[in-house]
């Protein structure tokens, strides 16, 4: 089939991206079913949940690792939880189920409710979507009318403890009349989006809220819209209905102007869920083929260029699996996918493998036998940040030794014990982080008899 998709005049192709490493997360014991991951930040820490089996209820999970997950404590005993979001220093948020739901901040694995933003006279209800990392969460909250409002809520840390301010973000329509609900925030916590009801209470509108005020995203032709994602410059994701009935685009909003995304086809499951500060977009498209036993696949978007993750990772992935969806894509350049089956859905942590070089000097060749000699290794990637991890350094097959990294991407390694001859030195960066493993090129060490000479 062609590839290609013209969207509003445009020409976007499908192009193969870096290489990736996937790492399944594994499920805490007692879990019936594989665990929901729901979140992840820049480290590849993530959060979810899982159904326990003895107790017959959805329980939050904390994963420091892929294979490390922990249970976070419950709000009350017996209470379902549903963590949906974790930030870069390691707060989560999502809701709790104690007589109605209620928005969770866990603070070092404590519960902490989010009250909503107006009091309704009984149980309330509240929900966290997102979280920054610096002390803004956002969701929503019913009010006394029961329509649920967009909330924000902000810690500030005090002497001897911390003060929660909750606020009501509003809806684009008529004050208490209409519903809204934020569903992403920038890591700075300036920016929400999310949707909000028009006046007529039959359309939403995809919403930014900043500074006190709401911007109306609008539509591609359609009448729903609806943003997940924003970076802290401005651009939000999301999608949009189109002139074709039944049909969504994801959509890039930036400098007031909503872009379409590229798809492979027009359907209801094209969505842009993520968005990181390198305008890498994540989310999903409706599958190639209506064949395909899966309704999408996982997509990234990159400087204009539409992926197909499901075509880009199907060798990592089980037999008989599709990637059908991403989201959460970090700074670091992971992000989450679910890879379904017949039986099953489980979720994988996607790390960029980034190609690295390494470069070898020596203080001096020739060098005189039983003299100091140090071996310098510079790690680079290009376009990619400094790399970080070891570099091992080794003659022939002899390991000489390994040394970290410093903050510039460099690290050394001296020696006096070099015999005489010579000698092939290699230093070997092993794969680390977001960085791909390398050798530098082979250099010929030459050690050599001090002369000495003397009178006659």
């Amino acid at each position: 089939m062609d590839n290609r998709r013209h969207i509003f005049g445009i020409v976007w192709s499908l192009q193969a991206h870096a290489q990736y490493r996937l790492t399944l997360f594994k499920a805490p014991a007692g879990v019936r079913d594989p665990a929901v991951v729901t979140s992840i930040n820049n480290a590849g820490e993530a959060t979810g949940y899982a159904f326990m089996v003895k107790t017959s209820i959805d329980r939050g999970v904390d994963w420091t690792s892929p294979s490390n997950p922990t249970l976070l404590k419950q709000m009350a005993p017996g209470a379902f939880t549903n963590p949906r979001a974790i930030n870069n220093v390691g707060g989560i948020c999502g809701d709790a189920y104690t007589e109605g739901f209620r928005g969770i901040y866990w603070d070092n694995g404590t519960p902490i409710e989010l009250p909503p933003a107006l009091s309704n006279g009984g149980p309330f209800v509240s929900q966290c979507t997102d979280l920054s990392d610096h002390g803004v969460m956002v969701g929503s909250s019913t009010g006394s009318n029961g329509r649920f409002i967009a909330t924000k809520w902000t810690r500030y840390a005090i002497v001897n403890g911390q003060v929660l301010i909750t606020a009501n973000l509003g809806a684009l329509g008529p004050p208490g009349a209409n519903d809204s609900e934020a569903l992403g925030v920038s890591p700075s916590g300036l920016l929400v989006v999310g949707e909000s009801d028009l006046d007529d209470l039959s359309h939403e509108h995809a919403t930014l809220w900043s500074n006190g005020s709401m911007t109306d995203l609008g539509v591609l032709g359609g009448q729903n819209s609806v943003a997940f994602g924003v970076n802290d410059l401005g651009q939000v994701v999301g999608c949009t209905d189109t002139t074709t009935p039944g049909a969504r685009v994801p959509f890039v909003w930036q400098n007031g102007v909503m872009i379409p995304l590229a798809v492979t086809m027009d359907g209801a499951g094209n969505c842009a869920r993520s968005i990181n500060s390198a305008g890498q977009i994540v989310g999903r498209i409706d599958a190639p083929t209506q064949q395909e036993a899966s309704l999408t696949h996982g997509a990234m978007w990159q400087n204009g260029v539409l992926t197909d993750l499901d075509t880009l990772l199907h060798q990592q992935v089980p037999a008989g699996s599709v990637v059908t969806t991403a989201r959460s894509i970090t700074d670091s350049g992971r992000f989450l996918v679910s890879v379904d089956s017949t039986s099953s859905s489980t979720f994988y942590l996607v790390t960029p493998v980034n190609p690295t070089q390494v470069q070898l000097t020596t203080s001096a060749n020739p060098a005189f036998a039983g003299d100091k000699l140090t071996f310098t290794a510079t790690v680079t990637s290009t376009g990619h940040g400094i790399p970080t991890g070891s570099v091992s350094f080794s003659d022939g097959s002899a390991t000489l030794g390994k040394v970290t990294l410093n903050t510039a991407g460099v690290a050394t390694f001296s020696t006096a014990s070099l015999s005489l001859g010579t000698h092939s030195i290699v230093a070997h960066y092993a794969v680390h982080d977001v960085y791909g493993a390398s050798d530098s090129s082979q250099l010929q060490q030459r050690i050599i008899f001090r002369m000495i000479t003397g009178p006659r």
